[in-house]
């Protein structure tokens, strides 16, 4: 008995001890692979293998074989976008709105392949107009035609080529928030829409006039302050039935022909007239001047955003919002988002696209 209970303990001895060797060595293993992936690593380029393991990264950079500075950059910031990877390896910075563009543009039907290439040469205000031109097969054409006019564009957007077909691909835009609608050569409005509209009060006016109601205060407000100032400003046109739009295009057609018209009228129930909310808007200080050589147009650029209007259809961007310069076209959409359409710099088409749609 004693004899078996030696060679018994004798036995799981052996086998404690090759336990622990084996242990030992699915330890020494894993440390040296664990070492081999940070050497691999580290050739690449990366040195912050932390930031890397946190978001589980290693064996996908690995794979991948190229650094990228600004997605090492992101990690140890912990402000990466993992969904969108590819983009730190063409990108010198990744925010959230490249990753809202790169999703819109996406679900508009742009290829990786085709999104990449725009993304690794062109900036955020470059690629903006593309959520609201036609879809475009070629980027390349796009691409090399922002670039030939990149010198010029510092304070609009001119491009030697048009990537827009007006009035086709038509969608009825969404009401869901009155004082956002979006209405456009692309977005109609729904042909049931109505509003509720009351007089410009006279002072503000130069003939019967109606807005909706409270862009008719705002504009009130705004109007009134300005003559505290020493400028005078009243509303040219408000709001217009469908049969007052259809007439005033039927003119302007007549006038102009269909090609320049179009640039200077829209159809009806593409015209943000119909809403109530946009105003037309002349100088009664300077009466005989241009309203875009008026102290009150100058004073409006600046200011009228405090009130909750923008300027519909700046100089520069006709190619994005299908529409001439109009100095005295301003649209009411609020305090709040007429603050945040000014500061991102973008015409109110490319805004709606890329935040509000």
């Amino acid at each position: 008995m004693k004899k078996k209970k030696r060679k018994l303990k004798k036995s799981f001895k052996l086998f404690l001890i090759g336990v622990l060797s084996t242990i030992l060595l699915v330890i020494g293993i894993f440390f040296a692979l664990d070492q081999y992936e940070i050497h691999q690593l580290k050739e690449i380029g990366y040195q912050e293998i932390k930031a890397i393991d946190k978001y589980k990264l290693r064996k996908t950079l690995i794979k991948r074989g190229e650094y990228s500075k600004s997605l090492e950059d992101a990690l140890v910031k912990g402000e990466v976008y993992l969904d969108y990877l590819d983009l730190y390896f063409v990108r010198d910075e990744v925010t959230f709105e490249i990753t809202l563009i790169y999703q819109k543009l996406e679900e508009k039907g742009y290829p990786k392949e085709s999104l990449l290439s725009l993304f690794s040469e062109l900036n955020f205000r470059e690629l903006t107009p593309l959520l609201v031109f036609d879809f475009q097969e070629d980027v390349t054409l796009y691409i090399n035609d922002v670039i030939s006019n990149r010198d010029k564009n510092q304070n609009q957007f001119v491009l030697t080529n048009s990537y827009f077909s007006y009035y086709e691909g038509v969608s009825v835009t969404s009401i869901t928030n009155p004082y956002a609608i979006f209405v456009s050569k692309r977005f109609q409005l729904p042909k049931d829409y109505a509003v509720d509209v009351v007089n410009v009060s006279i002072g503000c006016r130069l003939s019967l006039m109606q807005l909706e109601t409270k862009t008719a205060e705002a504009f009130e407000i705004m109007c009134n302050d300005m003559k505290e100032m020493g400028m005078k400003i009243a509303s040219t046109s408000g709001y217009r039935t469908h049969d007052t739009q259809q007439s005033l295009y039927n003119s302007v057609i007549e006038d102009y022909g269909l090609e320049r018209g179009e640039m200077r009228a829209v159809r009806p129930g593409f015209s943000e007239h119909q809403t109530g909310l946009a105003v037309d808007i002349a100088s009664l200080t300077t009466p005989d001047v241009y309203f875009v050589d008026s102290m009150e147009s100058d004073w409006l650029i600046e200011h009228a955003h405090e009130y909750g209007f923008i300027l519909r259809y700046p100089k520069g961007y006709e190619q994005i919002t299908g529409i001439q310069y109009e100095s005295w076209h301003y649209r009411y959409v609020g305090i709040d988002l007429a603050m945040k359409i000014v500061t991102s710099g973008l015409t109110y088409d490319e805004y709606y696209l890329l935040y509000l749609k």
